[in-house]
């Protein structure tokens, strides 16, 4: 029996990856991607994901999907959007709830990345797991929706610090999230990882953490595109896999 991935319950719910409010906006025709080693994915419009109830679907999903209406559509439309720390929450919880559903595609062959209490958390709350780091970028590309989602090993010592990046294009939109599940021993350190060399401070702003309560204004100053250079889309979704080794601030 399929379970919800968010509350335990009977799932049977047909919850659309891309929403119908996103779907209406950016209208696609196939949605290309990857997850996991299964690159060179093709999805119809309507991707089905079927690991969530009747009642998760219907009730705090659907309110987070009508608290996004506003924040995400003019940044989807290619229009610029002050965000304060309320928006960037919103905009942080759905980024996540997405990335768990992404999550969820393959867990008949591979276990779940997101721990049941992330998801209870996310649910109950919409409460972001720790280590957990969330970035907006502007996408001026041939693509209307595009996706990709794998996981990264890093290495502290002997350790393993599982690691998932979820990546997607919305219209104008492109949101990265990448949340570590560190060691136990190094849960109250600091941990910095280091991505591949690239103009990211200029291509992307950071949505989580919300640290400040200063307003966070997009677009940025450089849009992603395909041009196959450091622009290229393709480089946001791999630039973690950068080998295993970690380091602490202590």
């Amino acid at each position: 029996m399929r379970t919800c991935i968010f509350c335990g319950e009977r799932a049977g719910s047909r919850e659309h990856l891309w929403p119908k409010w996103i779907l209406d906006m950016v209208r696609p025709g196939r949605i290309g991607g990857f997850i996991g080693l299964s690159t060179g994915l093709e999805f119809e419009r309507e991707f089905i994901v079927r690991s969530v109830c009747s009642a998760c679907n219907s009730g705090w999903m659907s309110d987070l999907e009508t608290a996004n209406m506003p924040v995400m559509g003019p940044m989807i439309d290619d229009k610029s959007i002050a965000l304060y720390e309320n928006e960037r929450g919103k905009i942080a919880a759905w980024a996540l709830k997405t990335a768990m559903l992404m999550d969820s595609v393959t867990k008949a062959h591979v276990p779940l990345f997101y721990t049941e209490g992330e998801r209870q958390a996310l649910k109950e709350s919409w409460e972001i797991p720790s280590a957990t780091l969330i970035w907006m970028g502007r996408y001026l590309g041939r693509n209307d929706i595009g996706a990709s989602s794998s996981r990264v090993n890093f290495r502290y010592g002997s350790d393993m610090a599982p690691t998932r990046v979820t990546t997607f294009i919305l219209g104008s939109l492109l949101v990265q999230i990448m949340t570590m599940h560190p060691p136990a021993r190094y849960r109250r350190h600091n941990i910095l990882v280091t991505p591949k060399n690239g103009p990211w401070d200029q291509l992307l702003l950071e949505v989580w953490p919300c640290e400040s309560l200063f307003r966070l204004y997009w677009p940025p100053l450089i849009p992603f595109d395909d041009s196959k250079t450091a622009l290229d889309v393709s480089t946001l979704a791999d630039r973690w896999h950068v080998g295993e080794q970690l380091s602490l601030r202590r």
